[in-house]
């Protein structure tokens, strides 16, 4: 009789417990979706600081003042430049340029930061390099006080946050940029960053007229402005192919916009004809951006 109440209860208690449980067990390998909800709402751990070995360049350079729109051109290197991200089709464009062996420069946004950090720190395993395009794309010359250091420091800091990512460079939103951005934003140690070849994707042009306007215009110490950000940037993705693959067949060299104004950095003094031209490429390319004219105004689009 005790015998008979003694099994009971062992059976009774192995029921009610971990063994007796009647949600089904998850498969080796699998979790539950209460343990992937709780993962997913982990506070992620501290990332590392990457360190740049161009920073210390950049930093150097920023003291300079002034704005850079291309390498020096002695050398054949190309920068491949993405403005207005992260967005949905960030990914998309990483796993190409990844796969061509075409490092790039992205130049991020602060205000949507938080919403892609996976694509932020995939951007850096990559071998790419980010950038500060400013927290809302606003014309930085009418940002004052509180605003331009959220819009400058304020981006920088949140994208090191994220990524460890000290940035070298920043391209003001529209290439609006004077003698005042550059003194306020000067404490950061970033190069004001634009561009000699406009790809003026952001106008609906399709992957070939993208892809020919480089191919014709594009010439030994090039930064490149296209764009990643928003959800229409397919054609610009479609043009990625054939720009690195004829680019190349010229002998390019695809390098990020710290590395090519390190190995390359551009000279004032030397005369513009000395400019390399990349093989039967036209020499001919847009003169760097004068800081007091309308360059870049927000009508532009970029």
């Amino acid at each position: 009789m005790i015998i008979g109440v003694l099994v009971v209860l062992v059976v009774t208690a192995w029921a009610f417990g971990a063994g007796g449980s009647q949600e089904p067990r998850p498969e080796a390998g699998t979790r539950t979706v209460a343990a992937t909800m709780t993962a997913a709402a982990e506070v992620p751990a501290p990332v590392e600081p990457v360190q740049n070995e161009y920073r210390r360049d950049m930093a150097r350079m920023s003291m300079k003042g002034g704005v850079v729109a291309n390498g020096g051109g002695r050398e054949k290197l190309v920068a491949l430049t993405f403005d207005d991200g992260p967005g949905p089709l960030t990914m998309k464009f990483l796993a190409l340029l990844n796969r061509l062996d075409a490092p790039s420069t992205f130049y991020v946004q602060g205000s949507i930061l938080e919403l892609y950090p996976e694509v932020l720190k995939a951007t850096v395993a990559g071998g790419h390099e980010l950038g500060v395009h400013g927290w809302s794309h606003i014309d930085l010359r009418g940002a004052w006080g509180d605003a331009f250091q959220r819009e400058v420091f304020g981006t920088r800091n949140l994208l090191k946050e994220i990524t460890g990512v000290d940035a070298g460079t920043m391209r003001p939103a529209y290439g609006a940029v004077d003698d005042r951005v550059i003194r306020d934003a000067a404490p950061a140690r970033m190069v004001q960053v634009l561009w000699d070849v406009d790809t003026n994707d952001w106008q609906g042009r399709s992957p070939d007229q993208i892809a020919d306007h480089v191919l014709e215009t594009a010439t030994a110490g090039s930064i490149v402005l296209m764009h990643d950000g928003g959800d229409a940037r397919q054609a610009t993705l479609r043009s990625l192919p054939r720009i690195v693959e004829g680019l190349r067949a010229k002998g390019v060299e695809f390098v990020t916009v710290s590395e090519l104004l390190a190995r390359d950095p551009p000279d004032e003094l030397r005369d513009e004809d000395a400019v390399t031209p990349i093989d039967d490429a036209p020499a001919a390319t847009a003169p760097a951006p004068d800081p007091s004219s309308t360059y870049g105004a927000p009508a532009s689009g970029e």
